[in-house]
């Protein structure tokens, strides 16, 4: 055995083609979908910032991990689409005719679909684990410290500005640097069902980094308490007023477990935990499913339509994810054992691709 046999490539030169036509298919697809979907999100971000709901400088880190967030739970289907999209076109210009007609049969287009899919599926797994749920975790708290920051934000005037779930709002009706003037502020209890009323001639917000904390000084102003549609209101003039807002998220946040790591998931134990974890193992598993989905499913004739084959690919995932959905709720909600899960979906998806493949060869023979 000569040291030549070991510098041969592992991939022929038709494996190296298919490889590349297929990545660039995924690049074009990935960027046209991220690019729709980021717009999109663009303009519910914008919304909230017309609205007061949200400062500005916190809508471009949401939009930022919003976005990783939903391009890791669609990279199943951007994979099946690119794949459908590279090998029809092949199969339009008789590419395909020529490869089977050399011996490249479907198997073998397996070998350059694994070369893309393994490592794309590991990443996945690593990112649907570990990165996606921290990820959803920051967006969380980045939206509840938006939400408080544009409410406390006294340095736009003229409007209106709503936190705490609406339950506060604050208006300024002038600005001098970082001084709000004849500021109105109203707060709602939940539990006492009270509201309290503010009127100040001035009043800044000032952030206590040390305890986390917002501190609103009012000066020179009125403070109002009682009851809706009670006329005996408690009124108190001051000089000064300090309200301290505290910025921890809610404490049922720590608690979700889309937003827990796998080792948390696995000792919480419970049916949402359990489904969560098999929620997240169901991404690359659904992304090498679809690879190999989209090898007898791109298969198509001259006289095609150029996106039917799409069309197809797009109804059967939409199909595929609805059971995964379905599969995961029931087991969240304890209606399904855990040890089932959403393990039968994909053992079902498995048996369909198979069905494919002998249809396919019986086909050619």
């Amino acid at each position: 055995m000569t040291d030549s046999n070991f510098s041969k490539p592992r991939l022929s030169i038709l494996d190296r083609y298919l490889t590349r036509e297929l990545l660039r298919a995924a690049f074009a697809v990935t960027i046209v979908l991220l690019l729709l979907i980021a717009s999109k999100l663009f303009m519910q971000q914008l919304g909230y910032l017309m609205e007061g709901k949200f400062s500005t400088g916190i809508v471009y880190e949401i939009l930022a991990n919003k976005l990783l967030a939903y391009f890791v739970h669609m990279l199943p289907f951007l994979m099946l689409l690119s794949s459908v999209l590279a090998l029809g076109r092949m199969h339009r210009d008789a590419e395909m005719t020529a490869l089977h007609s050399c011996g490249y049969s479907d198997a073998r287009l397996l070998f350059p679909m694994a070369v893309v899919g393994i490592p794309l599926a590991i990443a996945l797994g690593v990112m649907s684990l570990y990165v996606t749920p921290r990820l959803s975790l920051e967006a969380e708290l980045a939206h509840h410290k938006a939400r408080l920051e544009a409410g406390l934000d006294l340095m736009q005037e003229g409007r209106f500005m709503q936190t705490r779930n609406g339950r506060w709002a604050l208006y300024a009706s002038r600005t001098d640097g970082q001084v709000a003037k004849d500021v109105f502020f109203a707060s709602y209890e939940t539990e006492s069902q009270q509201v309290h009323i503010e009127t100040a001639a001035r009043a800044t917000r000032t952030l206590d980094k040390e305890e986390g904390v917002y501190v609103l000084d009012f000066e020179d102003g009125r403070w109002h308490s009682g009851w809706p549609g009670d006329a005996d209101f408690q009124t108190m003039k001051f000089d000064r007023h300090l309200l301290r807002v505290n910025m921890a998220p809610p404490p049922g946040v720590w608690t979700q477990t889309k937003y827990m790591m796998p080792g948390q998931l696995w000792e919480d134990g419970s049916a949402a935990a359990r489904a969560e974890l098999q929620w997240r193992w169901s991404l690359p598993v659904s992304l090498l499913l679809m690879l190999a989905l989209a090898i007898p499913l791109s298969r198509s004739s001259v006289r095609e339509g150029k996106y039917a084959r799409a069309a197809y690919a797009i109804a059967i995932y939409l199909v595929y994810a609805q059971f995964q959905l379905l599969a995961t709720s029931q087991v969240r909600g304890g209606n399904w054992p855990a040890w089932a899960g959403v393990w039968w979906v994909h053992v079902l998806m498995a048996l369909g691709v198979v069905l494919l493949y002998l249809r396919a060869r019986r086909s050619r023979a």
